[in-house]
């Protein structure tokens, strides 16, 4: 998908005619901008989910240094 802006324009508007509260295009909307700019993406996480992003930093940073160590599978 990252290659195909179309296709990416498609699922898009898809997930923004499913979600009146445009939750999926906002996850979305992420995951698109990690692939270009991972600051941009976590500045866009924040906004969108202030209420549960410290908590969710929180895990993945625990997660990444789990992986680092060898002591856990992330899949």
């Amino acid at each position: 998908m990252k290659n195909n802006i179309n296709e990416a324009r498609e699922y898009l508007n898809k997930a923004n005619a499913l979600d009146s509260e445009n939750f999926l295009l906002s996850v979305t909307r992420i995951i698109l901008a990690n692939q270009s700019s991972p600051e941009m993406a976590m500045k866009q996480f924040n906004l969108v989910f202030p209420d549960v992003a410290p908590e969710i930093n929180r895990i993945i940073g625990y997660a990444i240094l789990s992986g680092d160590t060898g002591d856990r599978v992330l899949h």
